[in-house]
């Protein structure tokens, strides 16, 4: 195989695990790669690392840019990026040796143009050494037209997540991630799959994220958070658009997206009245496709209780996390 993937890492305060991140990228048996490090205006030694990864491996090219977040970075290296392939890798994590080797071997025999593999978990300070490898699993399967939506929305089918995936560059055209936003991919994810003429899911778990306290989803509640919300609504309006018979599951997505945030605030004794008014907003106009879905009895009552009144939610939430 020669086809060039374009592999970009987006890069911000990693310096004590990017390292690992770029040794697993430059261990790949998969060899021909275009390595686009995208420095986010990291305050920390993470220009320097690469800028001395790429004094190693002619494969690398650097970017230096002001912080404009995660969106702006990973925008970034798509917009140099010369391979006809695109994967993106965040900085904190990290990938198995055969994992675009065996991801570019079934994108090509099945002539797809989206595939996905499975994550494996690793803590804080992990690195690729120490992660024990189990059997690997290479069973895949492959959709096309509606059904490659109907798996997106289904239970450990496709996910949302920009990384684990190889897509195929053009793709991309007109397509960026929001700037300034967080769980940019969930504006962006649907679109591409949309797109694709083929997906393929494997089993196959080749990319290894890091359970990070310091991430930037990881982090307490604060309205950034909303963002989801945001997106989850676009993404039903369109799935509802083009896909009208997965209109139900679109829009109970919103509601998981105000299930994360309520928690959130719960957690963290956030107040602000306009925030709260806006969920109470979205659970009344979204919570009866919820309650039709085959969720958990206690979400069916968060989403219940939240239509009722958000606070009385909010309450029963503060409640369950006492373990009264």
């Amino acid at each position: 195989m020669s086809e060039l993937i374009s592999v970009v890492v987006p890069i911000y305060k990693v310096e004590k695990y990017l390292p690992n991140c770029i040794e697993s990228i430059l261990q790949q048996t998969y060899c021909n790669l275009e390595i686009i490090l995208v420095d986010d205006g990291s305050p920390d030694n993470c220009g320097k690392i690469c800028d001395e990864y790429a004094k190693k491996d002619d494969r690398i090219r650097v970017i230096h840019k002001p912080n404009g977040g995660l969106s702006d970075a990973r925008n970034a290296g798509i917009d140099i990026a010369t391979g006809e392939y695109i994967t993106f890798i965040d900085s904190d994590d990290f990938i198995l040796p055969d994992m675009l080797k065996i991801m570019m071997n079934l994108l090509l025999e099945e002539k797809a143009d989206l595939v996905e593999c499975r994550r494996l978990r690793c803590k804080e300070n992990d690195t690729l050494k120490s992660t024990k490898v189990l059997e690997r699993n290479i069973q895949f399967a492959t959709y096309t037209g509606n059904d490659k939506m109907k798996v997106f929305f289904q239970k450990d089918g496709s996910d949302t997540t920009a990384w684990g995936k190889i897509y195929k560059t053009s793709l991309f055209e007109n397509i960026r991630y929001p700037k300034g936003k967080i769980h940019e991919d969930v504006f962006t994810t649907y679109q591409l799959i949309h797109r694709a003429e083929k997906l393929v899911l494997t089993e196959y778990a080749g990319y290894v994220y890091r359970e990070n306290s310091n991430s930037i989803t990881g982090a307490i509640f604060s309205e950034k958070k909303l963002d989801a919300i945001e997106g989850k609504i676009q993404q039903a309006d369109f799935i509802a658009e083009y896909y009208p018979e997965l209109k139900q599951s679109a829009y109970a997505s919103i509601i998981y997206a105000c299930n994360q945030c309520l928690i959130g605030i719960s957690q963290s004794g956030y107040k602000k009245k306009e925030t709260l008014d806006f969920i109470q907003e979205n659970y009344r106009k979204y919570g009866k496709y919820y309650l039709k879905s085959k969720k958990e009895i206690y979400k069916k009552i968060i989403c219940l209780l939240a239509m009722a009144d958000v606070k009385i939610a909010k309450l029963f939430l503060q409640a369950l996390k006492k373990g009264c």
